[in-house]
């Protein structure tokens, strides 16, 4: 990774879409590989995954987006907002943490943790939850490391025309 000043952390603007979808859809190519069905992760678009982004968060309802950015390259990108579980009333959720698969490993996605955890307390929340896809061990073993714990919550989501098992974890913020 490039010395650590020249990472950015900031807002997402509406003209950084194309750069973080394909971030997204980089790391969901390489990251849920053997975990959701392949010709779904071939079928991806940036460009289709870039025009359905909003960047707005006037309301307490809606995600706030942030990025890393090396020089005008996007990187990473956290959104947070508050959480969309029935029983999260009053917490915050880490809706999306993605880095650019070059860059795992590198220091980005624990500052973009950092950043999405500060973001929810600013918003006025002392907890907050993340959703991982089960045999996710890559993921799983990150956020523990950040603190996190699986608090025993399961769905199954659709993606592709399969079934996907997650797990959520939980984590009081400081």
């Amino acid at each position: 990774m490039p010395h650590d000043n020249w990472l950015t952390l900031r807002r997402a603007r509406p003209r950084d879409a194309h750069a973080i979808a394909a971030v997204h859809v980089g790391s969901w190519q390489v990251a849920y590989r053997g975990l959701v069905p392949e010709r779904f992760l071939d079928a991806l678009d940036v460009d289709e995954r870039a025009s359905s982004y909003r960047f707005s968060a006037r309301g307490p309802d809606e995600p706030v987006v942030w990025i890393a950015a090396h020089g005008a390259d996007v990187v990473g990108l956290v959104a947070v907002g508050r959480c969309r579980d029935e029983d999260g009333i009053g917490a915050g959720e880490v809706w999306a943490l993605y880095v650019a698969p070059s860059n795992w490993r590198s220091g980005i996605g624990s500052r973009l943790l950092a950043k999405g955890e500060e973001l929810l307390v600013h918003r006025g929340f002392a907890d907050a939850t993340i959703w991982v896809i089960e045999r996710n061990t890559r993921a799983r073993r990150f956020y523990e490391i950040a603190g996190w714990r699986c608090d025993g919550r399961v769905q199954t989501i659709e993606v592709g025309g399969r079934d996907i098992t997650e797990v959520r974890y939980h984590k009081t913020l400081s």
